[in-house]
């Protein structure tokens, strides 16, 4: 079962709890010199961006199905597409910005991106032991 926080002060609190700093660095690392997209301009990703440093993750779009309707060129300091403009943007690596993360790379590999490309997505936020079973219940299903 999926939490979603509804407040931005619990999340920021239990970001900072969990030393999320740490999360954003290891990704900054492990994706070093790659073109950054992050996926999902909701709660989430607001908090992250009000309270972290991203400035070793190289981000070159925040992507959101919202910028669909709003020409907005600009999120948050960030270059912002519709998210079905991917398929037409140079990147690396994807990561979601979404409590919803498994539903979200569903949506990107088998909508936006439906001919196969191979795409390196990953969770801002890393899973928890529940998480990672929920997550291949799901997939046995399919």
């Amino acid at each position: 079962m999926s939490v979603v926080y509804k407040d931005y002060n619990e999340l920021k609190d239990i970001l900072a709890k969990k030393n999320f700093q740490k999360r954003i660095d290891k990704l900054a690392q492990k994706y070093n010199g790659k073109k950054i997209v992050i996926y999902g301009a909701g709660l989430l990703f607001n908090v992250i961006s009000d309270n972290y440093d991203l400035s070793k993750l190289n981000i070159v779009v925040i992507a959101d199905q919202k910028f669909y309707e709003e020409e907005t060129p600009e999120f948050k300091g960030f270059k912002a597409i519709n998210a079905y403009d991917l398929e037409n943007f140079d990147f690396d690596v994807i990561l979601l910005g979404t409590f919803l993360a498994f539903q979200a790379e569903n949506t990107i590999r088998e909508e936006i991106f439906a001919d196969g490309k191979d795409l390196v997505i990953e969770s801002l936020l890393e899973k928890n032991f529940f998480e990672k079973i929920e997550e291949s219940l799901i997939k046995m299903t399919l």
